[in-house]
């Protein structure tokens, strides 16, 4: 799978299912499209600990979802934090 270009393509390919996710895989990526501050300001290890999970189940997750590292999915959810204060700036 081609690695996402933004939050809502990332959203779209798992709803239509184009992406299979284990129950550990799904939990974590439900929490951080409603929490992105979780993983843009995480870690791996951070994730893990939240999830009670092993890093390496953050990782294989982040492979999965079409990132070659945990680095990329973070800065994907930063992207997106950093459009939405962005909006909400220009609307004030």
């Amino acid at each position: 799978m081609e690695q996402p270009r933004d939050l809502a393509a990332l959203k779209s390919a798992i709803a239509s299912r184009l992406i299979a996710l284990s129950d550990h895989h799904h939990r974590i990526a439900r929490v951080a499209f409603e929490r992105p501050e979780v993983i843009a300001f995480g870690t791996a290890s951070s994730v893990a600990a939240l999830f009670a999970v092993s890093p390496s189940t953050v990782i294989r997750l982040t492979k999965a979802l079409g990132f070659v590292r945990f680095r990329d999915f973070r800065t994907l959810f930063r992207e997106h934090l950093r459009r939405a204060a962005a909006g909400r700036r220009a609307i004030l």
